[in-house]
């Protein structure tokens, strides 16, 4: 990989919340590290649970050597990054890519990588420091190649809890707004026995909105449907983006069923609902919806039936 394809494949930030395990170890060391709280002291409860009371120090040696080599010889310098920043830096995300390469023996790009993070000078040694870190975070276990992604989803079976959770959450307020009722208590009842309870005045705006404000018909399943339909997967994914702070993505998203104008009022909202979800611990993953596919799966466009709510049920 060239330099300057790495330089653009950077420039896509990725999010601190959808590291893997070995991931997340990574960034927090290298968060905390930077602060100068206390230096690797501040590491070694984490690194005893992942290496071993045998293997702390020599893992802690290997990350203070890679850290060393990047500050003596970095080409890019920037502030600390806070400890809950939502978004990966670029030197955070190259770090990553540089140990990846180191663990599946990639040498062009853990060379392209290393040219990018560091001067000439440095570079060998930055990347013999690197496949060393790397050797110890495989010897307990912690693999940062080959991680597993999240493809699209084609039923309700194939999402996560969290994913789940919130789904659940628009099938039960649909469903009493079918009834003519208000889903807002059951709604508030349904989130907190997950601990979300706080997250139930966002969504209930997004849903309400939506409903009086559609431009066309909006497919939401019944409770128990096995299927997932492509509108509960962009209500899904838009609450993704809000909690990775996609406040464009988001918009686009609700953009598919609200004027413009309703699309402002219920922005806020969707970032609302993902900021409040992450608090309970409810994280959505990032997925590559194939929102085309989710169509050619679902049943032929229902008839805009109930024009005053704007709703299908299935």
């Amino acid at each position: 990989m060239a330099p300057t394809e790495l330089d653009d494949d950077l420039a896509a930030m990725r999010f601190a919340l959808d590291l893997s395990l070995a991931e997340q170890i990574v960034v927090w060391s290298l968060r905390r590290y930077r602060t100068r709280e206390a230096g690797l002291e501040a590491l070694a409860a984490t690194y005893r649970q992942v290496s071993g009371l045998a293997e702390v120090e020599r893992a802690l040696a290997a990350f203070a050597r890679m850290v060393a080599a990047i500050e003596r010889y970095c080409r890019r310098r920037g502030a600390p990054a806070g400890l809950d920043r939502l978004h990966l830096s670029p030197t955070e995300s190259s770090v990553l890519r540089l140990l990846a390469a180191a663990q599946m023996g990639d040498d062009c790009t853990a060379d392209a990588v290393a040219a990018w993070l560091v001067k000439r000078s440095g570079r060998a040694e930055l990347i013999e420091a690197a496949r060393y870190f790397a050797a110890r975070l495989a010897a307990a276990g912690q693999q940062l190649a080959g991680e597993p992604e999240f493809p699209s989803a084609t039923r309700a079976a194939d999402l996560t809890a969290d994913e789940t959770l919130l789904l659940q959450a628009i099938r039960v307020w649909v469903s009493c707004a079918k009834e003519n009722r208000c889903g807002g208590r059951e709604l508030v009842e349904h989130l907190a026995a997950h601990g979300a309870a706080n997250a139930a005045a966002s969504l209930h705006a997004i849903l309400y909105n939506s409903a009086v404000a559609a431009t066309r018909p909006i497919d939401v399943r019944c409770r128990r449907c096995a299927n997932l339909s492509p509108d509960e997967a962009r209500m899904l994914h838009a609450v993704a983006c809000g909690q990775r702070g996609l406040t464009a993505g988001a918009a686009e998203l609700l953009a598919g069923w609200l004027p413009s104008a309703a699309v402002r009022l219920t922005i806020d909202a969707v970032i609302g609902a993902g900021r409040e979800l992450s608090a309970s611990g409810a994280v959505l993953p990032w997925r590559a919806w194939d929102f085309a596919g989710l169509e050619r799966l679902s049943a032929p466009p229902p008839t805009f039936a109930d024009e005053r709510a704007g709703r299908v049920l299935h």
